[in-house]
């Protein structure tokens, strides 16, 4: 059963989900992966559909994300649009957005970047009083030209 969206506590909850997406893409802008994976449930699963990729688990997400943005870029910024969160109860929540994401492989040369843009689908949880990510689903339907940065339409490996 949905909660009403003119609830004081649904109110509340949307605020605290919007903060947490604000939050979940500044830490991976600014590569601060210790706080990012603070957001995530331990039972995590984190999909590129776009890519084919599935992670599972709070350890492996943060490894694949980590390394899938810092072995390619030396800067980036996730920009998240038209956020709607749908709770299906007080501990539980589907969120969906937009991103347009921008990658600089060399801030010495911030016009050649990459670009990409898609959608966005979370599950949420909440814990201990506090919002998790529990499933990221993302899947890339743009990309600029520069296949070589290209981190969202093919599976990149991890070095050993």
């Amino acid at each position: 059963m949905k909660r009403p969206t003119d609830d004081e506590h649904y109110l509340q909850d949307d605020l605290l989900l919007r903060n947490h997406i604000n939050q979940y893409h500044w830490y991976a802008d600014n590569f601060m992966w210790d706080e990012w994976s603070e957001l995530l449930s331990e039972d995590t699963e984190f999909e590129v559909a776009s890519a084919g990729r599935i992670y599972s688990g709070k350890a492996e997400t943060l490894e694949r994300c980590r390394h899938g943005l810092e072995s390619r870029y030396q800067a980036c910024q996730h920009a998240i649009v038209n956020l709607r969160f749908e709770f299906e109860s007080d501990v539980q929540a589907a969120g969906f957005g937009n991103i347009i994401f921008a990658g600089v492989p060399d801030k010495s040369e911030p016009g050649n970047c990459y670009l990409s843009g898609g959608r966005y689908n979370w599950v949420f949880v909440k814990r201990n009083g506090r919002w998790l990510t529990r499933r990221t689903r993302i899947e890339f339907v743009w990309e600029s030209s520069d296949a070589a940065t290209s981190n969202f339409f093919r599976s990149p490996e991890l070095s050993s």
